[in-house]
């Protein structure tokens, strides 16, 4: 059996590992009204968490976590926990609310189904999550990562060694010739500036592969750009290619991060690093049109 209980700040400390590490604050700003949460517990332990916003100015509601601790799902405890957030954000006079998760991939197929029965819109992945095994006896799968080059006129630089005229280009290219969500500066004081590569044409930048570190043995693969006249040609996957060949004897795992509309980047991986993924997941939202109780 289990109980729901609405949790306050002096409460809620249990449930903190339940949370995904950028949504932990949450449980230190718990009001009841516009930042709440709520727990599920059996036999005095928390098995169930379910915690989101409410913005009664837009009339909408967000949930950014619906979780059941493992050995206590199919007991109705998701169910429960999602009907107990929709009441709350009705209440706090919320028409509309979203719902945000991070899942494992092959848990699509259920948790869609599960939204679907509560008349929720069908589930839709913005982001898929890899984490990838790149030690030295695995490299012996990929024969293009020794292959693959770059031709004469190309060359990469580590990105410490970035000029402040070459910066100024940069920078001064955002919105031009590149999106401002690829710009290389995002988060600068985590880029490792060894590994991380530029890619320069006839001297010029015209790219980059941004990583940081996420462990003593783990690097985030987070930006990689290529301006669009060099994009053919594999030129970013050599950039990448080289990255890993620099960097995988300290660094035998990566992760990286591809939006769903990025067909390319998406066949790239599982084509040629497909033996290599170790884990996929998937960043997922759905939505909801709320009724007057």
């Amino acid at each position: 059996m289990y109980h729901l209980i609405e949790l306050a700040s002096a409460t809620a400390h249990p449930y903190q590992p339940m949370l995904h590490p950028k949504h932990r604050a949450l449980l230190r700003q718990l009001n009841g009204r516009s930042v709440w949460a709520f727990g599920a517990v059996s036999d005095n332990q928390p098995v169930g968490l379910v915690a989101g916003y409410c913005k009664s100015e837009r009339q909408r509601g967000e949930i950014v976590s619906l979780v059941v601790a493992e050995g206590y799902q199919k007991r109705g405890i998701g169910r429960a926990l999602l009907r107990q957030a929709e009441g709350k954000i009705r209440q706090q006079n919320g028409l509309t609310t979203d719902c945000f998760s991070i899942i494992k991939a092959e848990d699509f197929g259920w948790l869609d189904g599960f939204f679907r029965e509560e008349q929720w819109e069908p589930l839709r992945t913005n982001i898929e999550m890899y984490t990838l095994g790149l030690r030295e006896g695995q490299l012996t799968e990929l024969p293009w990562l020794e292959k693959l080059g770059l031709s004469a006129g190309f060359s990469t630089f580590s990105w410490g060694e970035l000029s402040a005229h070459e910066r100024q280009q940069v920078e001064q290219g955002c919105g031009r010739w590149y999106q401002p969500i690829l710009s290389p500066f995002i988060d600068e004081h985590k880029i490792d500036l060894h590994y991380s590569l530029g890619l320069r044409y006839e001297g010029q930048v015209i790219g980059w592969m941004i990583v940081q570190q996420l462990a003593s043995n783990m690097l985030l693969y987070k930006t990689l750009f290529v301006q669009k006249p060099f994009q053919q040609k594999a030129r970013g996957i050599a950039l990448l290619a080289e990255v890993i060949r620099r960097a995988h004897q300290t660094f035998p795992y990566g992760m990286c991060f591809v939006e769903q509309g990025n067909e390319p980047m998406l066949r790239f991986l599982n084509r040629r690093l497909g033996l290599q993924i170790l884990y996929k997941k998937l960043s997922v939202l759905t939505s909801k049109r709320l009724t007057k109780s």
